[in-house]
């Protein structure tokens, strides 16, 4: 038994300098720096820093090619030739032909199978990727990457505020989710550093904030996709020593697309407003 104990520690205690060499070359060759941990046991840290040195080694003369390519070329018909069991089908088909080579895709919403078939064949076909094949690395995509959608938009628009207003570490990022000016409570707009400003005054009056409920109940789209109203619940407590205040209500929000293309908060009206109790 001591003997198996002795010959098990030997056998940790090479990999790790094994492990450690091969970080001083990563190091070396390509700037890479590593925070493992200490408890991270040394075969699984082994076989990480082969996966690392195997894709480096890919990468560093490797091409571009279509996923096309990469599949080997197959064909498939269009979407219109064929019945819905068969669209089915093809897609079931299609996307574990993808997994076995490393591709794969996924949704934020729900999206017909007649459209993910033909966004596959006709356009993801097309996309290029590194020339790289790794055991466990996987060539990820979002159909809404190509395709946005809206709702999720406006939705992770909001989301994105509460974190930001919430987190401490984040909330000198606020600004980012408003637009120039904002509509307060009482419909008058202020600049958007006024508005800020407010929130910051409202924040240092407790210690840690805390998201209890977020949901969203409804969000209407405009036409051209440029405007949207949010209708949700929050329920978010602030803290401060032994005291705990919850700010809960109906609340709702105005979004407009920034000329750049993303949501920006335009009108906000949220429980216990900034400034007022």
């Amino acid at each position: 038994m001591k003997s198996n104990s002795k010959n098990k520690n030997n056998h940790e205690k090479q990999l790790r300098f094994e492990n450690e060499l091969e970080k001083l070359k990563l190091s070396a060759t390509h700037g890479a720096k590593f925070f493992t941990g200490e408890n991270v046991p040394p075969e699984v840290e082994n076989e990480w820093l082969k996966n690392i040195i195997e894709f480096e080694d890919q990468f560093e003369n490797c091409k571009q090619i279509k996923i096309r390519t990469r599949l080997g070329e197959p064909e498939y018909p269009k979407p219109e030739a064929l019945e819905e069991s068969e669209i089915s089908e093809k897609l079931d088909e299609l996307q574990q032909l993808m997994f076995k080579n490393n591709v794969s895709l996924s949704t934020l919403a729900d999206v017909p199978k007649v459209e993910l078939y033909r966004f596959i064949t006709e356009e993801l076909f097309e996309e290029e990727i590194d020339d790289i094949r790794i055991d466990g690395f996987m060539n990820c995509f979002i159909y809404e990457e190509f395709h946005p959608n809206a709702k999720i938009d406006a939705e992770n628009e909001m989301e994105s505020f509460f974190m930001h207003f919430l987190d401490k570490d984040m909330q000198e990022y606020l600004f980012m989710n408003f637009s120039e000016t904002v509509e307060t409570k009482d419909g008058v707009e202020i600049s958007r550093d006024d508005f800020v400003k407010q929130l910051h005054t409202f924040l240092e009056q407790y210690d840690e904030m805390e998201l209890s409920e977020f949901e969203i109940h409804n969000i209407e789209i405009n036409e051209k996709e440029e405007e949207a109203s949010v209708e949700f619940f929050v329920d978010y407590k602030g803290a401060k020593q032994s005291k705990c205040v919850s700010h809960k209500g109906e609340s709702y929000a105005k979004l407009r697309k920034s000329p750049e293309g993303y949501w920006q908060i335009y009108s906000l009206s949220i429980p216990f407003y900034p400034g007022r109790e």
